[in-house]
């Protein structure tokens, strides 16, 4: 069981030790301690935690907030090494997140083609792709869930 609630700055800290992790580099670049920092200020970031039953961040997101208000961007989720598989979960508890707080209906986010297992989730999930593109000699795929 997990919960989501909204970030508190001094969590910085250990999101940033979540992204030095090796299963993390080949599909996230590294954030800075002050790099996050930076983006936690941002009206339209918005970072959440990802707490276990003992009360731990365990992972995090970062979204960011559409001008319309109604659809978010999920650029991304990630967990320590050791609480792995509790992915599906906590984007469900995220989308619930969104749609009660935001009053969102519309979640998307991006994701590299050759990123199996996120595309299988997010398709387990109810994501469907609406498009793709080339960048920097990779195909990106943007996916999107209607609340």
């Amino acid at each position: 069981m997990i919960v989501i609630r909204r970030a508190q700055y001094s969590d910085l800290v250990r999101f940033s030790k979540f992204d030095s992790q090796d299963h993390v580099k080949e599909f996230f670049s590294y954030k800075t301690l002050d790099e996050h920092q930076r983006n936690f200020h941002s009206e339209d970031v918005v970072y959440l935690s990802i707490i276990d039953v003992f009360g731990d961040a365990v992972g995090y997101f970062i979204l960011k907030l559409d001008v319309n208000g109604k659809s978010i961007q999920f650029k991304r989720i990630l967990v320590g090494y050791e609480h792995l598989g509790i992915g599906q979960d906590a984007i469900s508890s995220m989308e619930n997140y969104c749609q009660n707080k935001f009053k969102a209906n519309r979640i998307w986010l991006d994701v590299y083609e050759d990123n199996h297992k996120a595309k299988h989730i997010y398709e387990k999930l109810g994501y469907i792709k609406f498009r793709e593109k080339s960048e920097m000699n990779k195909t990106v795929l943007f996916y999107e869930k209607y609340l």
